[in-house]
């Protein structure tokens, strides 16, 4: 009788690898940036990323602009409890360029358009608007804009289009503004306004339906699309309009963390983050950077404590494969990244930290891609009834220098993997395999592959796993 098999893969699609097993798939850009639902392990995930740019900076980062080649960075400073303006670039220090001791008690956001910097804010519950013409080093108040909470802008050609709770104002100056829409107060606008084929869109919540809606903004009218269950962004490449969307906190548990890609007439799923996280509690697309989509995904750990955090990097591919790119750095434990910027084409993360009385600030770039001494990925559990086995064959592209994999199994729930029963070494080598020794039955299986390299620029790759198996009482059946 022919042995039963199973396939555990690593293969390339356009670029991609993905790993499949019987239940379920996940993808990454290579088997070093695997991560599993039931433990996130990590197979030879990218090193730290590097600080280039500054640390610390003193404000609560909440919002930023690139204008001029500078980026800039507006938030409540930690010694002047004021609202401070901060600029910088690659590789430069940031420095602090405005308070505004008058204008702002608290930010609302901040706009770049037509060389100008447009700063926006609240002053005693009013909403407030400036603008700068000398890169942030004075401001002058625009007063055609309402006194309403600001939520997002988009540029479309030579206009500015600025979205309120119940309005949208246009602007082709950056200084004048005219009310373009306005919808009735049982509407309200809270997410991104985007521009796509002739036409503005945004996500709706309606109070009469209690629901979000994605609209389409046509001749000052607004068309509800489809709608949208629990929101948190939208995104437009300039080909397609993307949305993240987060199921409500329910017994002390977030699930469906999802990813949505909307064509101009179909929606549809493009990746579940309840396969890898256990409790995702904010997700958002954030900037495009390499011909990607890049999102961060925010979860808690375990415990479900809300003053631990830890933050992954995402991004989406021309071919809607999901790629783990980074694991940011949480040091201290209660750190959050705020914003992914795209600047000089670099990529940019602003990350903010709270530790009692201390408030910092980092921007990270110029990321470090080098790989990790080693990482592992565990498989799912085969459950085939008793079973003999017999045969395990890895195999994978021809190794590097320095590159190994191994193999690890445990039968029947044991807790302990020990030593490893394949190692792949050979240099060149495209596959090993390893036969069981007779006597062996089992009702419960399960493997873990580790990758090691000692060269940081190199990682096994196109892993594949074939486990040959019998059930018990068929063994000599011909």
């Amino acid at each position: 009788m022919k042995y039963k098999k199973i396939e555990f893969k690593f293969f390339e699609k356009s670029g991609q690898e993905y790993l499949i097993d019987e239940k379920g798939f996940f993808k990454s850009e290579n088997f070093s940036r695997i991560i599993t639902k039931n433990n996130n392990s990590l197979g030879n995930m990218p090193d730290t990323i590097n600080v280039a740019l500054c640390s610390p900076i003193t404000p609560d980062i909440t919002h930023s602009a690139i204008n001029n080649g500078y980026i800039y960075i507006q938030g409540i400073g930690n010694s002047s409890d004021l609202v401070e303006l901060w600029k910088g670039k690659n590789n430069e220090a940031f420095t602090k360029v405005f308070t505004f001791t008058t204008q702002f008690d608290e930010d609302q956001g901040m706009i770049s358009f037509k060389n100008k910097l447009i700063a926006l804010g609240f002053l005693n519950g009013e909403s407030k608007a400036y603008y700068s013409q000398d890169s942030g080093s004075s401001f002058n108040e625009i007063t055609t804009l309402p006194d309403d909470t600001f939520n997002s802008f988009v540029i479309v050609g030579n206009t500015l289009y600025i979205e309120y709770l119940n309005s949208i104002y246009k602007s082709t100056d950056g200084i004048t503004f005219e009310l373009y829409l306005t919808v009735p107060s049982e509407y309200q606008f809270w997410y991104e306004l985007i521009y796509l084929n002739g036409f503005l869109y945004t996500i709706i919540y309606s109070e009469n339906n209690d629901d979000n809606f994605l609209c389409r903004i046509e001749n000052n009218k607004i068309f509800n699309i489809k709608k949208i269950i629990n929101p948190t962004s939208i995104f437009s490449d300039g080909n397609y309009i993307y949305i993240t969307t987060l199921s409500e906190i329910i017994n002390g548990k977030t699930s469906d963390a999802k990813i949505l890609k909307f064509d101009l007439e179909n929606l549809k799923e493009i990746y579940d983050f309840s396969y890898l996280f256990s409790y995702p509690v904010g997700i958002k697309i954030k900037t495009t950077y390499e011909n990607k989509i890049f999102l961060s995904v925010d979860t808690w750990n375990d415990n479900q404590t809300e003053d631990y955090y830890k933050t992954f990097i995402f991004s989406i591919d021309s071919t809607d494969n999901v790629i783990l790119e980074y694991i940011l750095p949480i040091t201290p434990t209660n750190t959050t990244f705020q914003e992914i910027i795209t600047n000089n084409n670099v990529l940019h993360m602003v990350q903010y930290s709270d530790t009692g009385n201390i408030e910092t600030a980092q921007i990270f770039n110029n990321f470090n891609r080098k790989y990790q001494a080693n990482g592992n990925v565990e498989l799912s559990i085969i459950e085939k009834g008793e079973i003999i086995p017999k045969q395990l064959i890895i195999r994978h592209k021809p190794l590097d220098i320095g590159c190994s994999v191994k193999i690890y199994t445990k039968k029947d729930f044991k807790t302990s993997w020990g030593t490893e029963i394949l190692n792949s070494n050979t240099v060149g080598a495209i596959k090993k395999k390893y036969t069981y020794p007779t006597g062996i039955i089992q009702d419960f299986t399960q493997f873990k592959i580790e990758l090691i390299t000692t060269d940081e620029t190199k990682t096994p790759k196109d892993i594949k796993l074939d486990f040959l198996y019998l059930p018990l009482g068929l063994e000599n059946a011909k």
